[in-house]
C-alpha cells in the first residue's frame, strides 16, 4: 500500500507536535517534513513533494503559493 506523504506546517510548536502526533498514528501516512515558518513550506514542497499539506502558516496567501509551487506554476505574489 502506498503511503500518503503529508508536510505539516504551523508557527505554534504545541500545534505542530500535535498534529505529528496525531498523523503518525496512521500507518497510510509518512510525515515528509514538519515546518514552523511559511517562508520554508515552498522550499519544503519542492525538497520532498508531498501529497498533501496540514497546518500550512501564513493563512489563504501562503496556502495559495505552496499549491502553485506543487504545481509547477509561478507562485501568485498578491
Amino acid at each position: 500500500m502506498r503511503r500518503l506523504k503529508v508536510l505539516i506546517a504551523d508557527d505554534h510548536r504545541l500545534m505542530l507536535h500535535s498534529i505529528r502526533l496525531a498523523l503518525q498514528a496512521d500507518e497510510g501516512i509518512e510525515i515528509v517534513a514538519e515546518v514552523d515558518s511559511g517562508k520554508n513550506v515552498i522550499p519544503f514542497i519542492g525538497q520532498t513533494g508531498p501529497d498533501a499539506g496540514d497546518g500550512w502558516v501564513g493563512g489563504a496567501r501562503a496556502n495559495t503559493r505552496a499549491l502553485s509551487a506543487r504545481a509547477g506554476r509561478d507562485a501568485l505574489r498578491r
